[in-house]
């Protein structure tokens, strides 16, 4: 699933910290499972120098993805 959050992640983070080449490091934090045909609602926020993107499932957080 991790793979899954990951792609996710990569479609919600801003195009620019790609362009820009700012991110060299990242983790994904697996907090719950989503499973097939369920809802996700997906946010993006920075941590000091970190791009973070937030995935969120009927259960809560689902993954946390940050990259620098």
């Amino acid at each position: 699933h991790n793979l899954n959050y990951l792609d996710t992640a990569l479609e919600i983070l801003p195009d620019e910290i790609f362009a820009k080449g700012e991110c060299s490091d990242m983790t994904v934090v697996y907090k719950n499972e989503v499973k097939v045909g369920e809802s996700i609602t997906c946010g993006y926020y920075r941590e000091e120098e970190k791009h973070c993107a937030a995935i969120f499932g009927e259960k809560g957080v689902a993954a946390v993805i940050k990259m620098w």
